[in-house]
Protein backbone atom coordinates (compact mmCIF):
# COMPACT_ATOMS: atom_id res chain seq x y z
CA UNK A 1 0.00 0.00 0.00
CA UNK A 2 0.86 3.69 -0.07
CA UNK A 3 -1.06 4.82 2.52
CA UNK A 4 -0.80 3.66 5.98
CA UNK A 5 -2.72 5.74 9.16
CA UNK A 6 -0.77 7.47 11.79
CA UNK A 7 -2.58 9.17 14.67
CA UNK A 8 -5.58 8.60 12.24
CA UNK A 9 -3.58 10.39 9.18
CA UNK A 10 -2.93 9.05 5.69
CA UNK A 11 1.00 8.99 5.25
CA UNK A 12 2.98 8.19 2.70
CA UNK A 13 5.73 5.76 4.04
CA UNK A 14 9.17 7.00 5.98
CA UNK A 15 11.72 4.91 7.31
CA UNK A 16 11.17 4.16 10.88
CA UNK A 17 7.13 4.92 10.60
CA UNK A 18 4.91 2.66 12.05
CA UNK A 19 1.47 2.90 11.02
CA UNK A 20 -2.13 1.40 10.89
CA UNK A 21 -3.59 -0.64 7.96
CA UNK A 22 -7.02 1.12 6.61
CA UNK A 23 -8.96 -2.37 6.74
CA UNK A 24 -7.47 -4.09 9.81
CA UNK A 25 -6.34 -1.58 11.78
CA UNK A 26 -3.58 -3.96 12.56
CA UNK A 27 0.28 -2.43 12.45
CA UNK A 28 1.80 -1.65 9.53
CA UNK A 29 5.92 -0.65 8.70
CA UNK A 30 7.48 1.59 6.09
CA UNK A 31 9.04 -0.60 3.32
CA UNK A 32 11.48 2.00 1.89
CA UNK A 33 13.94 -0.36 0.50
CA UNK A 34 16.17 0.33 -2.66
CA UNK A 35 14.54 -2.36 -4.55
CA UNK A 36 11.11 -2.20 -4.57
CA UNK A 37 8.78 0.95 -4.74
CA UNK A 38 8.42 2.82 -0.89
CA UNK A 39 5.31 1.10 0.44
CA UNK A 40 3.47 -0.32 3.19
CA UNK A 41 3.60 -3.91 4.28
CA UNK A 42 1.74 -5.47 7.35
CA UNK A 43 4.29 -6.48 9.75
CA UNK A 44 2.61 -9.61 10.86
CA UNK A 45 2.02 -11.79 7.52
CA UNK A 46 -1.41 -11.11 6.50
CA UNK A 47 -3.15 -10.30 3.63
CA UNK A 48 -6.48 -8.26 4.94
CA UNK A 49 -8.23 -7.52 1.43
CA UNK A 50 -7.76 -10.56 -0.57
CA UNK A 51 -8.37 -8.53 -3.93
CA UNK A 52 -5.07 -6.35 -3.26
CA UNK A 53 -2.45 -7.25 -4.97
CA UNK A 54 1.11 -6.75 -4.93
CA UNK A 55 1.80 -3.42 -6.57
CA UNK A 56 4.77 -2.77 -9.17
CA UNK A 57 6.16 0.07 -10.85
CA UNK A 58 3.17 0.12 -13.60
CA UNK A 59 0.46 0.54 -11.06
CA UNK A 60 2.56 3.06 -8.97
CA UNK A 61 2.82 4.92 -11.98
CA UNK A 62 -0.85 4.74 -13.49
CA UNK A 63 -2.09 6.17 -9.71
CA UNK A 64 0.15 8.84 -9.27
CA UNK A 65 -1.73 10.44 -12.45
CA UNK A 66 -4.64 11.14 -9.69
CA UNK A 67 -4.52 13.19 -6.61
CA UNK A 68 -3.30 11.55 -3.18
CA UNK A 69 -6.75 11.55 -2.16
CA UNK A 70 -8.43 9.75 -5.25
CA UNK A 71 -5.67 6.77 -4.30
CA UNK A 72 -6.40 3.47 -2.22
CA UNK A 73 -10.22 4.76 -1.36
CA UNK A 74 -11.98 2.23 0.58
CA UNK A 75 -15.45 1.30 -0.64
CA UNK A 76 -18.07 -0.14 1.70
CA UNK A 77 -20.24 -2.42 0.36
CA UNK A 78 -24.06 -2.78 1.45
CA UNK A 79 -23.14 -5.69 3.82
CA UNK A 80 -20.52 -4.03 5.23
CA UNK A 81 -17.87 -6.14 2.96
CA UNK A 82 -14.95 -3.29 2.13
CA UNK A 83 -11.82 -3.28 0.05
CA UNK A 84 -9.70 -0.79 -1.65
CA UNK A 85 -9.51 0.71 -4.90
CA UNK A 86 -6.85 1.94 -6.48
CA UNK A 87 -8.52 5.19 -7.49
CA UNK A 88 -11.20 6.52 -6.72
CA UNK A 89 -12.61 9.63 -8.18
CA UNK A 90 -15.20 12.53 -6.20
CA UNK A 91 -17.93 11.52 -9.06
CA UNK A 92 -17.87 7.99 -7.80
CA UNK A 93 -15.77 6.26 -10.84
CA UNK A 94 -13.46 3.17 -9.57
CA UNK A 95 -10.48 2.61 -11.68
CA UNK A 96 -8.80 -0.23 -10.99
CA UNK A 97 -5.23 -0.91 -12.59
CA UNK A 98 -4.83 -4.29 -13.23
CA UNK A 99 -1.25 -6.43 -14.15
CA UNK A 100 -1.83 -10.25 -13.22
CA UNK A 101 -4.30 -12.16 -14.53
CA UNK A 102 -7.87 -12.51 -12.98
CA UNK A 103 -10.13 -15.53 -13.46
CA UNK A 104 -13.29 -13.57 -14.78
CA UNK A 105 -15.50 -14.77 -11.87
CA UNK A 106 -13.63 -12.31 -9.90
CA UNK A 107 -13.88 -9.77 -12.30
CA UNK A 108 -17.82 -10.03 -12.21
CA UNK A 109 -17.60 -10.32 -8.67
CA UNK A 110 -15.39 -7.06 -7.97
CA UNK A 111 -17.60 -4.78 -10.71
CA UNK A 112 -20.64 -5.79 -9.09
CA UNK A 113 -19.28 -4.54 -5.56
CA UNK A 114 -17.70 -1.30 -7.35
CA UNK A 115 -20.59 -0.62 -9.36
CA UNK A 116 -19.67 1.97 -11.43
CA UNK A 117 -15.79 1.00 -12.54
CA UNK A 118 -13.62 0.69 -15.16
CA UNK A 119 -10.27 -0.86 -15.52
CA UNK A 120 -6.74 -0.75 -17.08
CA UNK A 121 -5.10 -3.60 -17.62
CA UNK A 122 -1.66 -3.81 -18.86
CA UNK A 123 -1.13 -5.30 -22.24
CA UNK A 124 2.45 -6.60 -21.89
CA UNK A 125 2.02 -8.92 -19.05
CA UNK A 126 2.62 -11.85 -21.19
CA UNK A 127 5.61 -11.81 -23.95
CA UNK A 128 3.05 -12.64 -26.53
CA UNK A 129 0.51 -9.96 -25.62
CA UNK A 130 2.07 -6.89 -27.47
CA UNK A 131 3.13 -9.42 -30.60
CA UNK A 132 -0.88 -10.49 -30.82
CA UNK A 133 -1.97 -6.82 -30.74
CA UNK A 134 0.12 -5.43 -33.48
CA UNK A 135 -0.93 -8.71 -36.01
CA UNK A 136 -4.58 -8.77 -34.62
CA UNK A 137 -4.92 -5.20 -35.34
CA UNK A 138 -4.23 -4.82 -38.75
CA UNK A 139 -7.10 -6.37 -39.63
CA UNK A 140 -9.56 -3.30 -38.37
CA UNK A 141 -11.94 -1.87 -39.96
CA UNK A 142 -12.37 1.98 -39.97
CA UNK A 143 -15.43 3.67 -39.18
CA UNK A 144 -16.43 7.39 -40.52
CA UNK A 145 -15.76 8.17 -36.55
CA UNK A 146 -12.31 9.13 -35.77
CA UNK A 147 -9.93 6.69 -34.04
CA UNK A 148 -13.00 3.99 -33.60
CA UNK A 149 -12.79 1.03 -34.95
CA UNK A 150 -14.44 -2.73 -35.15
CA UNK A 151 -12.87 -6.33 -34.64
CA UNK A 152 -14.75 -9.47 -35.97
CA UNK A 153 -12.06 -11.84 -34.21
CA UNK A 154 -11.53 -10.21 -30.65
CA UNK A 155 -9.48 -13.12 -29.27
CA UNK A 156 -6.64 -11.38 -32.08
CA UNK A 157 -6.32 -8.26 -29.98
CA UNK A 158 -6.51 -9.03 -26.77
CA UNK A 159 -6.65 -11.24 -24.12
CA UNK A 160 -9.37 -14.30 -24.35
CA UNK A 161 -10.47 -13.73 -20.58
CA UNK A 162 -11.08 -9.84 -20.88
CA UNK A 163 -13.36 -10.21 -23.68
CA UNK A 164 -16.94 -10.57 -22.40
CA UNK A 165 -16.42 -7.24 -20.48
CA UNK A 166 -19.39 -5.57 -19.53
CA UNK A 167 -17.72 -2.42 -18.19
CA UNK A 168 -14.82 -0.42 -20.13
CA UNK A 169 -11.78 -1.98 -20.56
CA UNK A 170 -8.89 0.08 -21.45
CA UNK A 171 -5.03 -2.10 -22.45
CA UNK A 172 -2.28 -0.69 -22.06
CA UNK A 173 0.86 -1.40 -24.42
CA UNK A 174 3.33 0.64 -23.30
CA UNK A 175 5.59 2.57 -24.79
CA UNK A 176 6.28 0.50 -27.56
CA UNK A 177 5.30 1.67 -31.11
CA UNK A 178 3.09 -1.33 -32.78
CA UNK A 179 3.09 -1.35 -36.33
CA UNK A 180 -0.03 -1.06 -38.18
CA UNK A 181 -2.01 0.56 -40.50
CA UNK A 182 -3.41 2.68 -38.04
CA UNK A 183 -2.40 6.23 -38.09
CA UNK A 184 -0.20 5.76 -35.44
CA UNK A 185 1.58 3.41 -32.95
CA UNK A 186 0.13 2.07 -29.60
CA UNK A 187 2.79 5.12 -28.03
CA UNK A 188 0.85 7.00 -25.33
CA UNK A 189 -2.25 5.73 -26.12
CA UNK A 190 -4.90 2.88 -24.93
CA UNK A 191 -6.45 0.46 -26.33
CA UNK A 192 -10.48 0.94 -25.43
CA UNK A 193 -12.63 -1.94 -25.10
CA UNK A 194 -16.55 -0.91 -25.23
CA UNK A 195 -18.39 -3.24 -23.45
CA UNK A 196 -21.33 -3.25 -26.54
CA UNK A 197 -20.81 -5.32 -29.64
CA UNK A 198 -22.09 -5.39 -32.77
CA UNK A 199 -23.14 -8.74 -34.41
CA UNK A 200 -20.67 -10.29 -32.36
CA UNK A 201 -18.30 -7.80 -33.56
CA UNK A 202 -16.19 -5.60 -30.87
CA UNK A 203 -15.86 -1.90 -31.07
CA UNK A 204 -12.32 -0.53 -30.25
CA UNK A 205 -11.10 3.15 -29.52
CA UNK A 206 -7.77 4.26 -29.57
CA UNK A 207 -7.46 7.17 -26.75
CA UNK A 208 -4.59 9.13 -25.90
CA UNK A 209 -3.42 8.31 -22.56
CA UNK A 210 -3.51 11.95 -21.72
CA UNK A 211 -7.33 12.65 -22.93
CA UNK A 212 -7.94 9.27 -20.59
CA UNK A 213 -6.38 11.07 -17.50
CA UNK A 214 -8.37 14.58 -18.17
CA UNK A 215 -11.56 12.09 -18.70
CA UNK A 216 -11.46 10.79 -15.77
CA UNK A 217 -10.61 13.38 -13.50
CA UNK A 218 -13.62 15.17 -15.19
CA UNK A 219 -16.45 13.37 -17.14
CA UNK A 220 -16.14 9.95 -16.77
CA UNK A 221 -19.60 9.18 -17.63
CA UNK A 222 -18.04 9.70 -21.66
CA UNK A 223 -15.91 6.33 -20.47
CA UNK A 224 -19.71 4.30 -21.64
CA UNK A 225 -19.31 4.99 -24.97
CA UNK A 226 -22.81 6.03 -25.04
CA UNK A 227 -22.92 9.08 -27.43
CA UNK A 228 -20.31 7.06 -29.93
CA UNK A 229 -22.12 3.80 -29.77
CA UNK A 230 -25.32 5.35 -31.98
CA UNK A 231 -22.77 6.78 -34.25
CA UNK A 232 -21.14 3.33 -34.82
CA UNK A 233 -24.49 1.10 -34.74
CA UNK A 234 -25.62 4.12 -38.19
CA UNK A 235 -22.40 3.92 -39.83
CA UNK A 236 -22.53 -0.65 -39.64
CA UNK A 237 -25.94 -0.67 -40.79
CA UNK A 238 -25.34 1.76 -43.87
CA UNK A 239 -22.12 -0.55 -44.64
CA UNK A 240 -24.28 -3.71 -44.41
CA UNK A 241 -26.68 -1.90 -46.56
CA UNK A 242 -24.23 -1.03 -48.77
CA UNK A 243 -22.61 -4.78 -48.79
CA UNK A 244 -25.83 -6.35 -49.49
CA UNK A 245 -26.59 -3.62 -52.22
CA UNK A 246 -23.75 -4.52 -54.17
CA UNK A 247 -24.27 -8.64 -53.78
CA UNK A 248 -27.36 -8.22 -55.08
CA UNK A 249 -25.98 -5.83 -57.84
CA UNK A 250 -23.51 -8.35 -58.69
CA UNK A 251 -26.21 -11.10 -58.74
CA UNK A 252 -28.34 -9.30 -61.09
CA UNK A 253 -25.54 -8.92 -63.47
CA UNK A 254 -24.09 -12.47 -63.79
CA UNK A 255 -28.15 -12.89 -64.20
CA UNK A 256 -27.82 -10.97 -67.37
CA UNK A 257 -24.86 -12.08 -68.38
CA UNK A 258 -25.96 -15.73 -68.34
CA UNK A 259 -28.91 -14.99 -70.44
CA UNK A 260 -27.24 -13.10 -72.85
CA UNK A 261 -24.55 -15.87 -73.27
CA UNK A 262 -27.38 -18.24 -73.46
CA UNK A 263 -29.73 -16.25 -76.08
CA UNK A 264 -26.49 -16.20 -78.11
CA UNK A 265 -25.96 -20.07 -77.77
CA UNK A 266 -29.39 -20.55 -79.15
CA UNK A 267 -28.73 -18.65 -82.43
CA UNK A 268 -25.96 -20.76 -83.41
Amino acid sequence: MRFALVNDVRKLPSQGLIGKCPICSTDMIAKCGSIRVHHWAHKAERNCDSWWERETEWHRAWKMHFPDDWQEVIHYGHSGEKHIADVKTPQGLTIEFQHSHMPSEERSTRENFYGNIIWVVNGLRLVGDLPRFNEGVKRLRYTHIRNIYMHHIPKKLFPKNWLENKVPVFFDFGDEPAQHNTESGAKSFLWWLFPHQIDEQVIVARMPKKQFIRIAQSSPELFWGHTKLPEVKIWYEDERRAQEETIIQQQRDMISKSSQWYKRGRRF
